[in-house]
């Protein structure tokens, strides 16, 4: 495995972050507008609730894989969680460990900042992020997740 560096996401990621973005996006066959996700990658940056983690294989250089987490309240945990909405590594770097040194790094901040909890969900059929989570000590609850876009109205 490669040791990787851990950085919060910086202004200058976000070529990387959104080619990232745009990659996933596209794997899971849904549609992409670069425009749109810098804007989101930006809205990120500039929100305190955000946590936007980005590895690199070299300290300087690009981002090769992106967590992104929100800062919630949860009576479920009874005070301050984070929420894991993005865990992502590029194709062509992945197997190197990237995917765990990210979610490490985000446990790694959790525990400083006494964070209660943190909760996420993987698509069914992930085998790959279902054995990550579990081998760091995440525990798989038996919910279902629903989603309502606003645009659906339209």
């Amino acid at each position: 495995m490669t040791r990787a560096t851990i950085d919060p996401a910086q202004p200058r990621d976000s070529a990387a972050v959104v080619a990232l973005f745009a990659e996933d996006l596209t794997a899971l066959r849904l549609p992409v507008d670069l425009d749109t996700l810098g804007e989101v990658f930006s809205g990120m940056l500039a929100d305190p609730r955000a946590v936007v983690l980005v590895c690199r294989e070299q300290a300087d250089g690009e981002a090769e894989g992106v967590l992104v987490a929100s800062r919630m309240l949860s009576v479920k945990h009874g005070g301050r969680s984070l929420w894991i909405e993005e865990l992502y590594v590029g194709a062509s770097h992945r197997g190197k460990g990237y995917g765990r040194a990210l979610v490490e790094g985000l446990l790694d901040l959790a525990k400083k900042a006494g964070i209660k909890g943190i909760d996420l969900e993987s698509y069914q059929g992930n085998d790959t992020a279902a054995l990550l989570y579990r081998s760091v000590g995440f525990r798989r609850l038996g919910r279902e997740r629903f989603n309502y876009h606003l645009d659906w109205d339209e």
